[in-house]
């Protein structure tokens, strides 16, 4: 969120594309503050999911655990 001009490029590249996004189901991995993610939902995506790199990590952690 600190690098504005990133952040308003893929905004605006997602929101003057909405076409691209309307009714689509958007992975975001990766998605730390979840900002792209809401940009999707904004631009019309029907479901967002975000998947933040600490998930994967307990994920991992868990199934070894179990192991």
């Amino acid at each position: 969120m600190k690098d504005e001009v990133r952040t308003l490029t893929y905004r605006n590249s997602m929101y003057h594309n909405r076409h691209l996004f309307k009714d689509k189901v958007v992975l975001d991995v990766g998605s730390g503050t979840g900002i792209l993610s809401m940009f999707a939902a904004k631009a019309g995506a029907k479901l967002v999911i975000g998947v933040s790199y600490i998930m994967v990590l307990l994920l991992l952690y868990r199934t070894a655990e179990n192991m």
